[in-house]
């Protein structure tokens, strides 16, 4: 339906905002336009340099901004017997309304580190919303029954509650999406707190697992970080494994997922250690961001397809 597809195609959108979001910063091109929410007095100022991409971000930024509010009003006309989806649809203009004020603030107080950071917290709430509502407006799909297990046809059955047979496998799943969470806010402090390059070896900084200073120790936290998410998204297939095999959407794309988790992880390493070893160069800062952002996505399908829920409500006819 027309909502659904505005909505993925949102997703994509915000997607590449928090890219050129990273690009901005990564070329020194924040305050290019130093007023705001025009650049130099003009909506289409030159496009050359720092303002091409300061400015792009912006026209992007406003494009987003008028979808969610287009999206919002689709779903509450066409979507009155889901409540959540609604709710949902509301909570995303709110949040784009703040990003917005926040961009401004950034601009007119010249990168308070705090705004930044605020900034890019709220965008990576933002794009898991969206992400959410995404699932819950696809179309039943098929459950299946453990890692190994048969598909169920018919009409999807609830799944079970958090607190009974797939419990710990969900909170599990919950607890590893919050902490991929903190990761990307960690890497903002670094990245927005001057902390990037304080430790310029690898894999210790300047030899020393965690050296003194908090600076140092800001920057190893975030090091510590990335093992800490590798260690709990490599598990994520023995704890379905160990789980009590409750009744899950189709197991297929939850394998997809979860692989899907794991690679990106490790190009998360990877690119953590070229942002090192290129001394913070455009590319390897951006990709990080962008990696992150899409295993913040994944962490977040995989506690859709697995958490307690009902199939989406038909369209409300014209």
């Amino acid at each position: 339906m027309i909502e659904r597809r505005l909505l993925y195609l949102l997703l994509v959108l915000v997607f590449l905002l928090l890219l050129m979001g990273g690009l901005v910063h990564n070329t020194g091109s924040s305050l290019a336009c130093p007023d705001w929410p025009l650049c130099y007095g003009s909506l289409l100022p030159e496009m050359t340099g720092g303002i091409a991409i300061e400015h792009s971000h912006r026209l992007v930024a406003t494009a987003v901004g008028l979808m969610t509010v287009i999206l919002a009003l689709l779903i509450w006309k066409r979507r009155k017997g889901d409540r959540e989806l609604r709710q949902m649809a509301m909570a995303a203009v709110v949040l784009v309304v703040v990003q917005g004020l926040l961009g401004g603030i950034t601009v007119l107080y010249q990168l308070p580190p705090l705004v930044s950071i605020s900034h890019l917290a709220i965008s990576i709430v933002f794009f898991s919303l969206l992400v959410v509502m995404g699932w819950k407006t696809k179309d039943p799909l098929p459950r299946w029954e453990g890692m190994k297990g048969r598909v169920v046809t018919g009409s999807p059955s609830p799944l079970p509650s958090p607190l009974e047979g797939g419990g710990r496998i969900q909170l599990y799943l919950l607890i590893t999406t919050g902490l991929v969470y903190l990761q990307i806010l960690l890497g903002a402090v670094v990245r927005h707190g001057g902390l990037g390059i304080v430790c310029p070896d690898l894999p210790f900084c300047y030899g020393k697992i965690w050296p003194e200073g908090s600076l140092y120790q800001g920057h190893m936290a975030h090091r510590f970080g990335g093992i800490i998410i590798a260690l709990f998204v490599l598990a994520i297939p023995f704890v379905l494994r160990r789980g009590n095999r409750p009744v899950t959407p189709t197991g297929g794309i939850i394998r997809w997922f979860i692989f899907a988790g794991i690679i990106l992880v490790l190009i998360q390493i990877i690119l953590g250690a070229a942002c090192i070893l290129t001394v913070l160069g455009v590319a390897s800062v951006t990709a990080h961001l962008g990696v992150a952002v899409l295993l913040m996505g994944t962490m977040v399908s995989l506690v859709c397809l697995t958490s307690r829920g009902r199939p989406p409500q038909a369209d409300a006819p014209y």
